[in-house]
């Protein structure tokens, strides 16, 4: 038996100009009342007369496209070309699902959203505002993507992940385990962000890149190459991270700093302004990387936690001038400068002889008389 039929009632489509039929219900199901009008189709093909799929309010399902099982199209919302809208899937107020996409498995297509190519949107996903999923996208395990963001290539949004704003997702990168992705931010490459982490202003990741776990990358930084950054780890305001190069535990990179090759940043180290860190260098603890550094080998820079009572870490390296700098007590500072002002920077007089020993050290390390 028949769970609908199609009225006399037509309308033109607006941009195509075909033809389109109100349709009735003939029997009570799901939320249907037999008697009840409903949306619009071109004819029977476009909605299937078994389960409990409806055409709703004044929406349109036409061509090509199918709406079966339980799914529905309410408001002003189209399905249409070869569009398969099925399983407890909803599609509502104008979105719009046309070329091959496929929606299903109790997701959700809502106000201007639309969902085209060979895209599939699946398992409790669900596509807000004016954001557009295409080419051969994939959204699923309740990931939201909203606001203005766009999905295509072959991108792969899942597992609660997030993407909105403005933000770009694309090519085959993968955003899934929580993380979120928004304010203008951009992924694509084979890039993956996963394990809420998030990007934010601007932040770009691409090629082979990884952020994981609680990481952050903001405010116009970049991460590419092999780069991974994952734990606590933040890189933000312009700092660009490439090459095999790790971030991880607290590390903080920011300014304008590059971290590349095979450098590993930990702890809580900090690489900021115009640092420069390659080769295979090893930065931990609280070590500060500032100014003009350069450091590309394990001599370049010492790292020392605690001078007397203060536990003021500090930290000597290499500028681009291969001169040696210090970073202590929140400032940078020559040898020279250091060993003239030690009095100032210590609390007890013991602490500035440890001081002075220590710079003693360093000078004879790097081979300065």
């Amino acid at each position: 038996m028949k769970k609908y039929e199609i009225t006399d009632e037509c309308i033109l489509e607006a941009k195509s100009g075909v033809k389109l039929y109100r349709i009735k219900a003939l029997i009570d199901f799901d939320d249907v009342k037999a008697g009840q009008l409903g949306g619009f189709v071109q004819s029977e093909k476009n909605l299937s007369q078994e389960g409990n799929a409806w055409v709703y309010d004044e929406a349109q399902a036409y061509d090509c496209a199918t709406v079966a099982e339980s799914a529905k199209v309410r408001g002003y919302a189209k399905v249409y070309d070869n569009a398969y809208v099925y399983g407890h899937s909803e599609i509502r107020d104008h979105a719009r699902v046309y070329g091959h996409g496929q929606v299903y498995d109790h997701t959700m297509i809502a106000d201007n959203a639309q969902i085209y190519g060979y895209a599939h949107i699946r398992s409790h996903a669900k596509t807000y505002h004016n954001a557009r999923v295409y080419g051969n996208a994939i959204v699923q395990g309740y990931a939201l993507v909203l606001g203005n963001a766009r999905v295509y290539g072959n991108a792969w949004v899942k597992d609660h992940a997030h993407i909105k704003d403005n933000s770009i997702v694309f090519d085959k990168a993968q955003i899934c385990d929580h993380a979120i992705i928004w304010d203008n931010s951009i992924v694509h490459g084979y890039a993956v962000v996963k394990g809420r982490a998030q990007l934010y202003d601007n932040a770009v990741v691409y090629d082979n890149a990884t952020v994981s776990d609680n990481a952050t990358v903001s405010d116009n930084a970049s991460v590419y190459g092999s780069a991974i950054v994952n734990q606590m780890a933040k890189v933000y305001e312009h700092a660009n991270v490439y090459g095999s190069a790790k971030i991880f535990g607290m590390a903080s990179v920011k300014g304008s700093a590059n971290i590349c090759e095979k450098a590993e940043i930990q702890g809580s180290a900090v690489i900021t302004d115009n640092a420069f860190v390659g080769g295979d260098v090893h930065v931990y603890g609280n070590a500060l990387l500032s100014g003009n550094a350069k450091v590309f080998t394990n001599n370049d820079y010492i790292y020392s936690y605690g001078i007397g009572s203060t536990e003021n870490s500090i930290t000597f390296f290499r500028n681009r001038e291969d001169e040696i700098e210090v970073s202590f007590n929140k400032k940078n500072w020559s040898l020279e400068e250091i060993y003239e002002k030690a009095p100032e920077q210590c609390k007890y007089y013991n602490e500035v002889e440890e001081l002075l020993l220590l710079i003693d050290l360093v000078k004879l390390k790097f081979g300065i008389k």
